[in-house]
This record gives structure tokens, C-alpha cells and sequence, in this order.
């Protein structure tokens, strides 16, 4: 009797186990799809030059701005409407949207996973703490809750709320919203919904008092919003650069209420309304300047700097790198840059170069440590020290901080780069031309839109003069040491694959110093059979950077007033990037004319004027990838964003990309701009 009741209970125990682990097991894949999700706005951001994390209340307002706190009634708030987490601790967890990026074996997921049961079970029933700052919220407490209700895609939440009621000590437009949005809530409790336009809360409660939603009838307001809301989402409304309040506010101008109306009906309306959406947004682009438009006068720019001295008299100015020029190209380059608005700004600027910053969080702490040393601009030379500028920036107003990176793009910090592809397209005409064997070798570094963008133009420029040019490209790690064996090597494989010329990439890895970016022709590289020759310099071309033509523009700039003017800097109050090419000086091709012919100088130097005046783009026309998918049709310019964020190899190319993600990355380069590999190999 005893072992039948025992083997009874096992049974049970077991048949309980099993039933938890699939549900555990549930969960986890919940999680893992919620993760996946989370990586995706984590790229997408990084892309874009947001930080890719939540955002900390604690950082972006200062205590200062703050007149009181002010603690509401517990209510439903909009999940779409909380925009970070209070406090810095947890930010980093989550994606801006929300969802989560930590391991599936971290304390953290198992948390997650149990939450998501419990929603599923039982509901979450336990309210969150949240500020509500301006009409957004942040989390103090529930972070995980928000989380798991947003991967289920619900669309409140409740919360015990905690308003931060700011200074009106200035006037701006979003604090006389925000002034009209208090005077809103008192009367009605309505917090769902949201305007950018001052004026169009009070208009909203005209509309409330003439349909006479006041009171109790406030929930059929909130029915009616709510239908509408569904009905705009479901024709792509949240895809529009306007909030859903703008459009149901002018939704009233044109339509008013009408009691039980259809869903489909109310859809067609919308649909006739679209245009007059589109009319209302306010698109957010960034000014991309691609050409400078300040040229020197003849008198020289010391004359022009007294004919227009406005600005500052002197300026204290500091660069700030991840290396040093002994081991860094890349530092190199810019120390050069230094140097050269040295001598030709003398006695109006004074310089400083800080070296070997760690690419870690403890970047800010030494951003902000040398800004208070009272400099007036700061260069920050590596896209990874990007977060740390920005978040200096906040903190010192008066400073002007740039940062040298391609695709980021923030208004408190000012990016710049170049189109150093143009003149990779120019070499690869070069190779294109000079090969005997039709196949060419590329040796790069790190697989990021920069690198990528030139390898493709590279190809471009090759088969724009020899269409059987083919490109095999190889992938090299970052040359600590023993860099010119390592270049020996990659040279003798490319020569066993059929290769006879081989470009070897300029690198802006921090830790790489090249000893031999450029294009030659391998054989003439080792005269002695498999022996290395030093004092190698047959180079046929070479792309390369000048940042002293960048440095003195943008110092003579602001040393005159012109910065926040000046159309070399675009005219609005966009994030700026100045992405400049073979126009400014900022990129250079060199080429050697006593190993080209007359006829290829004469087709370089004719392409290169017609890159110069605008009247050629390497990315034109008809394009496929190497792996036969057509990425652009005949008659078309690739955009600027889909160049700086390049993330496929062009027709020709023998090679693929790495697959490299954040998950696998431990370089601080790699995890900000690394480009995971778009086509299976």
C-alpha cells in the first residue's frame, strides 16, 4: 500500500515538474524573443546616434530646474508615454524601448520570466512609482514590470505617480505647453494623451465642454480617443513625426464627434485625412553638410579673422584620443591636423592633447576633468567616446564639444567625419587599370558602414575601368606588433589566390598603426623572392585624411562669430554633421605619376572634378550586391544615411562580412559600430 502511494506521488511530483518547465520554458523564449527585439532598437539607435539605452531622469534634468514634487492619485498611465527610468542603475538593462538586453542566464531574466508568468497567470496587479517630468514618465520602481507589459504590447499601466513640477523661470514652448497641460489635468484627470503645439490643450477642452464630455462623461471622451487612436495606428499614425493628440485634436477640426460610429468608417476618414497629417509634421533630420561654404578671402585667413573678429579673441583648444601617435594611425592623423591650425592660427589659439583615454565609462569622468580646466572647444577624435562627449556637453554649456564620428548626430555635440570613400573609388581605378590578372586584393580591418562604404567604392572604382576586375577582400585583425610579418602574409595569400596588386586599408582602429596603407604591386614588394623589403615606397595611390583643413575651418569659424550661423554649418537647429569629402581637402588621393600612365592620370584627375563639383557619386546608378540582389535601380543616388550606414558588399567582391554583434563583441569600436552580416556567406 505504502509503495503504491509513493509511486503515485511520484508520479505526481514528476508530472508537476514537467508542466513547470515547460511553462519555464515558455517563458524563457519569451524572453529570448523580447531580448532579440530589445538588440534591434539597441542597433537602430546606435545607428542614428541616440543613446541606446533608457534614459535616466537623473542625467538629462538638473535638480536646480526643479520648483517641487508633487505626489498624484494612483492611476492608469500610457506605457507608450514613459520615456526612461529615474535613476542611471538600471538603464543599461533595458533598450530605449523598453526591452531587455542582459543574458538569458543573468539573475535579471529569471526575474523577467517570472514576471511574465505571473501576467499570464494571474495578472500584474502591483502599481509602479514613476516621475512624471513634462508629461513623460520614468520609472522608479518597476522597471520589469514595464518591460514584460510592453512586450505583451499593453497600453497602460497603473502607477503611483510623483509630478516634478519645473521652474518657469524661462519662456520656451514646451514649458507654455506644459503650463497649459497642468490647467488640463486639473480639470478633467485626463493624461493620456499628448500635443506639440501651445494652444491646443485649451482648444481640446472647448471640445470637451462642447460634447459635453466634463465630469462623469469624461470616459466617453476617453472611448472616443482610444477608437480613434486604434483606427490611426491601424493606418500607419504612428509612423508620422507628429503625437496622436495633434492628429485627434485636428480629427475633431474637420470630423467633430459623432456617437457609435464604426471603426471602419472612422479608418476611411482618417485615410481622406492623411495629407493633412502629413502637412502637420515636423520632420527632425539632421543637417548633413557635405560641402564647406566659408573659403578664405586672397588677403589670407589672419586678415579675414580681423575684418570679422566678433567672436572670441583667443581660443583654449583640446584633443582628446584613445591612443597616442606612437601606436595609432589613427592619432596620428589627427596630431598632424593639430599642428598644421597651429602654424596657421598662431597667437589666436592655444592647443592641448590628452592621449591613451580609456574607451570605458570612466571616459566622461576624464572628458569632464580636463573641460573644467576651462577649455573653449573640445575635439573628442573616437566615435566611442561619443556618450561621454554628449553627457559632458550637457554639463558645460559654454564649451564646444565635436566629436570625429560618421553617423552620430546630436544637438549638443557636433559630429564630423569625411567621405573617404570618394577617394577609395579613385585607387580602385588605379587597380582596376594597372592589374594584369584582373584580380586585386583588399586588406581592411573592422567591418563597420566606413569601411564597408570604402571597400565597395573601391570595387566600384575598379570595374568602372576594367569590368572582369574581380576584388578579393580579407579581413585582419587589429597589428599590435609585428605588423609588417602580418602585412607579409596577407600579401602572399592574396598573391596565391591570383592577386597582383593589393590595397591595404587606412585604419582609424585606435590600437593599429599601418605600415602600409596604399596600393602596390605585390611583386614589386618583395624584389627578393620571400624576403621583405623595408624601404618599400612604389606605391601606385593612396587615400588619406587631412583634419588641419577641418581644425582651421571650424576654429576660424567660431574664433569669428560664425558657428551657430554660418551656412558652412547649416541654418536650423538640427543635430549637425559635417561630413565633408575631396571638395574641402578634408580627403586626399595621391597617386604616383611616374608609375601611371598619362591616359589614367588624365581619367583620375577628370573623375575627381567631376566628385569635386558634385556632378559624380560612386553609388550611382544600377547596384547589386555580391550576392545578386539588386540594392539600387538605374537613375538613382544612393542617399547619404544608407552610405553611412552600409552595411552590404557590392557586386565583384570576393569576400563576406564578419558576423559580429554586440553580444560577441568586447571592443569598445566594434560594440558602437560594428556591422553584423547581412547575407549568409
Amino acid at each position: 500500500m505504502f509503495k503504491t502511494l509513493y509511486r503515485c506521488l511520484c508520479r505526481f511530483y514528476n508530472g508537476g515538474m514537467e508542466n513547470m518547465m515547460e511553462n519555464n520554458n515558455q517563458y524563457l523564449t519569451e524572453y529570448e524573443e523580447a531580448r532579440r527585439i530589445g538588440l534591434r532598437e539597441y542597433n537602430r539607435s546606435r545607428l542614428k546616434g541616440e543613446n541606446p539605452y533608457l534614459q535616466p531622469l537623473e542625467q538629462s534634468v538638473p535638480s536646480d530646474r526643479i520648483l517641487s514634487e508633487v505626489e498624484l492619485e494612483t492611476q492608469e498611465i500610457m506605457i507608450k508615454k514613459i520615456a526612461g527610468t529615474k535613476n542611471q542603475g538600471r538603464s543599461t538593462s533595458f533598450s530605449t524601448g523598453f526591452m531587455p538586453l542582459l543574458d538569458t542566464d543573468s539573475e535579471f531574466a529569471s526575474k523577467w520570466t517570472a514576471l511574465c508568468k505571473a501576467h499570464n497567470e494571474e495578472g500584474i496587479r502591483d502599481a509602479i512609482i514613476a516621475y512624471e517630468y513634462l508629461g513623460r514618465y520614468y520609472v522608479l520602481e518597476g522597471n520589469k514590470r514595464v518591460s514584460v507589459l510592453k512586450y505583451y504590447k499593453a497600453v497602460q499601466i497603473m502607477a503611483k505617480v510623483i509630478r516634478l513640477v519645473p521652474k518657469f523661470e524661462y519662456d520656451s514652448e514646451e514649458l507654455r505647453i506644459y503650463r497649459q497641460y497642468l490647467d488640463f489635468y486639473k480639470k478633467t484627470k485626463v493624461n493620456f494623451l499628448w500635443f506639440s503645439k501651445v494652444g491646443n490643450f485649451p482648444k481640446c477642452y472647448r471640445y470637451i465642454e462642447k460634447f459635453q464630455w466634463t465630469g462623469d462623461n469624461i470616459i466617453q471622451f476617453k472611448s472616443f480617443y482610444f477608437q480613434f487612436r486604434s483606427a490611426y495606428y491601424g493606418v500607419s499614425g504612428n509612423q508620422l513625426p507628429i503625437t496622436t493628440g495633434d492628429a485627434f485634436l485636428h480629427y475633431l477640426d474637420i470630423y467633430g464627434y459623432t456617437k457609435d460610429i464604426s471603426n471602419s468608417e472612422m479608418t476611411r476618414q482618417i485615410k481622406g485625412l492623411w495629407e493633412e497629417f502629413e502637412n502637420l509634421s515636423k520632420p527632425n533630420q539632421i543637417d548633413l553638410t557635405q560641402s564647406e561654404q566659408v573659403e578664405p578671402k586672397s588677403s589670407g585667413f589672419l586678415s579675414e579673422l580681423n575684418l570679422f573678429g566678433i567672436g572670441r579673441k583667443h581660443l583654449k583648444v583640446a584633443f582628446i584620443h584613445a591612443g597616442s601617435p606612437d601606436n595609432s594611425e589613427w592619432v596620428y592623423q589627427h596630431e598632424l591636423g593639430k599642428n598644421h591650425v597651429e602654424t596657421k592660427l598662431e597667437g589666436r589659439i592655444s592647443t592641448e592633447s590628452f592621449f591613451n583615454i580609456a574607451e570605458d565609462e570612466g571616459a566622461y569622468e576624464k572628458i569632464k576633468e580636463i573641460a573644467e580646466q576651462g577649455f573653449d572647444v573640445i575635439f573628442t577624435t573616437t566615435p566611442t567616446f561619443v556618450f561621454a562627449t554628449l553627457k559632458a556637453a550637457l554639463e558645460f554649456r559654454q564649451t564646444i564639444f565635436l566629436n570625429c564620428s560618421e553617423a552620430m548626430s546630436y544637438q549638443n555635440v557636433r559630429s564630423y567625419f569625411g567621405r573617404i570613400y570618394e577617394a577609395h573609388f579613385l585607387t580602385g581605378m588605379v587597380a582596376g587599370a594597372m592589374t594584369e590578372t584582373n584580380i586585386v586584393g583588399y586588406a581592411a580591418t573592422y567591418p563597420i558602414p566606413e569601411f564597408i562604404s570604402s571597400i565597395n567604392a573601391y570595387t566600384l572604382g575598379a570595374r568602372f575601368v576594367n569590368p572582369y576586375a574581380k576584388v578579393y577582400l580579407k579581413w585582419v585583425s587589429e597589428c599590435k606588433e609585428n605588423c609588417l610579418q602580418q602585412i607579409k602574409n596577407t600579401d602572399l595569400q592574396f598573391q596565391s589566390l591570383g592577386a597582383d596588386i593589393v590595397m591595404h586599408q587606412e585604419s582609424n582602429v585606435l590600437t593599429n598603426k599601418l605600415q602600409s596603407s596604399g596600393l602596390y604591386f605585390i611583386k614589386d614588394r618583395y624584389p627578393f623572392g620571400q624576403e621583405f623589403d623595408q624601404n618599400f615606397n612604389n606605391y601606385l595611390a593612396i587615400p588619406l585624411w587631412n583634419w588641419g583643413v577641418f581644425y582651421e575651418k571650424i576654429l576660424i569659424s567660431i574664433i569669428n562669430g560664425d558657428y551657430s550661423r554660418s551656412k558652412l554649418f547649416g541654418s536650423s537647429e538640427n543635430a549637425i554633421n559635417y561630413w565633408w569629402g575631396l571638395s574641402s581637402g578634408v580627403v586626399e588621393f595621391f597617386y604616383s605619376k611616374n608609375l601611371l600612365s598619362r591616359e589614367l592620370i588624365r581619367s583620375l584627375e577628370f573623375m575627381k572634378k567631376m566628385m569635386v563639383q558634385g556632378n559624380f557619386q560612386p553609388f550611382s546608378g544600377e547596384i547589386y550586391d555580391n550576392k545578386g540582389r539588386q540594392i539600387q535601380t538605374e537613375g538613382q543616388n544612393m542617399t547619404s544615411q544608407n552610405i553611412m550606414s552600409m552595411d552590404f558588399l557590392i557586386e565583384g567582391v570576393l569576400g563576406s562580412i564578419p558576423d559580429i554583434t554586440i553580444r560577441k563583441g568586447k571592443d569598445a569600436f566594434l560594440d558602437l559600430l560594428g556591422v553584423k552580416k547581412r547575407y549568409e556567406s
